[in-house]
């Protein structure tokens, strides 16, 4: 047969794209591209055995499951090809939804058709290429509702009520420390020379603005201890504050 007369002879589906739109492009190369490679024909094979429908995830797996794997590896465009690599030729599984009248199923054993032969409603279900975007949030934030806002107010009013609580406490058991040194103590529940130790270290370290900062903190310092039953802060515990030489 003259070659011209096999040129006219071959599908115009398998040569000529002229007629795909832009937006089937990338679709349609991932298609064409499948179809000529013989892995993934394989795969398509062995899921038409119907043995696989007897067989339990490990096995399955190891049947055909690794393989598809291995196409999917290449990342969300491989959605193009795995869609419906189960079903049979021309036909959807057992466990297909029921269409409506005029509906198409838009999921089907087509595999290996040319893309062109596929028809208008599943080319369009299979053109969709997912990405990170489409497929996981990735936003910093989304609107809430106002019943999101209701239980931030009331998680935080919750949090309030227990520092409160937790400040009274200390309040009651040290009642010669003042309203300033509790307030440094940003709501400890108990007060003891360990915590007395984080205390000071929040502390600012040397005189800083001067000597008149110096003597507020040395005054603060002995009015916790003494609250402790210390009378002089010592300086092993109030760690090595620098002091400044006096001009």
């Amino acid at each position: 047969m003259p070659r011209a007369k096999q040129i006219a002879e071959l599908n115009r589906h398998e040569w000529n794209f002229d007629e795909v739109p832009e937006d089937e492009l990338v679709a349609c190369c991932y298609w064409e591209y499948a179809r000529e490679s013989v892995f993934i024909d394989d795969v398509r094979r062995r899921c038409l055995d119907p043995q696989w429908k007897t067989m339990v995830k490990t096995e399955l797996h190891k049947y055909v499951g690794k393989d598809i794997e291995t196409i999917q590896s290449i990342g969300y465009p491989s959605e193009v090809i795995v869609r419906g690599i189960f079903c049979p030729p021309e036909g959807v599984l057992d466990d297909a939804p029921r269409l409506q009248a005029g509906e198409v199923h838009r999921q089907t054993g087509s595999f290996p058709k040319p893309w062109q032969a596929l028809r208008m409603p599943e080319r369009a279900y299979r053109k969709c290429i997912g990405s990170d975007v489409t497929k996981i949030p990735l936003v910093p934030f989304e609107r809430g509702v106002s019943l999101d806002a209701q239980d931030i107010r009331e998680w935080t009013l919750a949090r309030q009520a227990e520092t409160e609580a937790a400040r009274q406490t200390v309040q009651r058991e040290n009642p010669k420390l003042r309203e300033g040194t509790l307030n440094l103590m940003d709501g400890k529940t108990q007060v003891s020379r360990n915590q007395t130790r984080m205390v000071l270290g929040q502390w600012p370290r040397g005189d800083g603005g001067g000597n008149q900062l110096g003597s507020v903190r040395q005054r603060r310092n002995s009015e916790l201890f003494q609250a402790l039953g210390q009378t002089e802060p010592t300086e092993a515990i109030l760690g090595a504050q620098s002091k400044r030489p006096q001009t």
